[in-house]
């Protein structure tokens, strides 16, 4: 299998940036050809760079609620209309994402898992509801969040990213809704 992992903090020395370097060492630690973009660091991602992809990590924040702005023109290119949204010029056939049968969706949020819940768990229905269905049919779906980033223990941060490192490596399990 050959992976992409789409990292989008800003910052090369921020968790986010810990989160995606522990999914592409759980990647590589299995086998599977890896990939890193760093979307909000200047990588382009295109229609091409998810060519032959079977397995896309996505390591990003929560940002008021929803992801990086980047992310969201990036998934708007790929399936071609805003996540949720109709667009009558939607690319024709096959898109980019119809060969990716493992989707993981690592999340880091400054709230709790309550306010998230409260907020209908935006980032977690955007994948679901709008980005899954762009992928293979029956494709895998896996989301970790990790809540209060910013207040929780160095080794409780610690510990997420060596359950990144062991959940990506063995791929998702849970199919798709």
């Amino acid at each position: 299998m050959a992976a992409l992992v789409v990292q989008t903090h800003p910052v090369s020395t921020s968790f986010g940036a810990a989160v995606g370097a522990a999914a592409v060492r759980g990647l590589r630690d299995s086998g599977e050809t890896t990939r890193l973009a760093r979307v909000c660091q200047g990588d382009t991602v295109t229609a091409d760079s998810f060519r032959g992809v079977n397995h896309l990590v996505i390591a990003h924040p929560t940002w008021w609620g929803s992801v990086p702005a980047e992310l969201l023109t990036l998934l708007r290119d790929l399936v071609g209309a805003e996540p949720g949204v109709a667009r009558p010029h939607a690319p024709a056939g096959p898109g980019p994402l119809s060969n990716v049968s493992s989707l993981t969706v690592i999340a880091t949020h400054g709230g709790s898992w309550f306010i998230n819940r409260l907020q209908g768990e935006p980032g977690k229905r955007l994948w679901q509801r709008h980005i899954l269905k762009h992928c293979a049919p029956g494709a895998a779906f896996r989301w970790m969040p990790l809540y209060r980033v910013d207040q929780i223990s160095h080794e409780r941060r610690a510990a997420f990213l060596d359950q990144v490192t062991r959940a990506v490596a063995t791929g998702a399990t849970r199919p798709g809704i």
